[in-house]
């Protein structure tokens, strides 16, 4: 698969069921590694370790399912994520 999206672009994915469309969209975000190729979000390499955490700062997603812990509050849930992209709670509830 080849496509480029220029800045300010809106991009739809469309395909059959089992056409792959999440599957690349989790290898976009860096949620799954890739199994061969390679993409580049502004100019940073799905590939590499160090490029992907800068990646998952830059996008926005929303998957189908979310996946909030229910038992945590909202609170715990921000700092749950937000230490995922290793960010402080201060940083995150900011950026909220």
């Amino acid at each position: 698969m080849t496509f480029q999206v220029e800045d300010g672009e809106i991009f739809g994915l469309l395909g059959p069921n089992g056409a792959g469309k999440t599957t690349t969209i989790r290898m976009l975000a860096c949620l799954i590694s890739r199994t061969s190729g390679d993409a580049r979000i502004d100019n940073f390499s799905i590939s590499s370790k160090e490029d992907s955490m800068k990646i998952r700062r830059i996008i926005g997603l929303v998957a189908e399912n979310v996946g909030l812990y229910e038992e945590l509050s909202a609170y715990k849930n921000i700092d749950f994520y937000g230490k995922t992209l290793r960010e402080s709670q201060k940083t995150s509830l900011r950026k909220i």
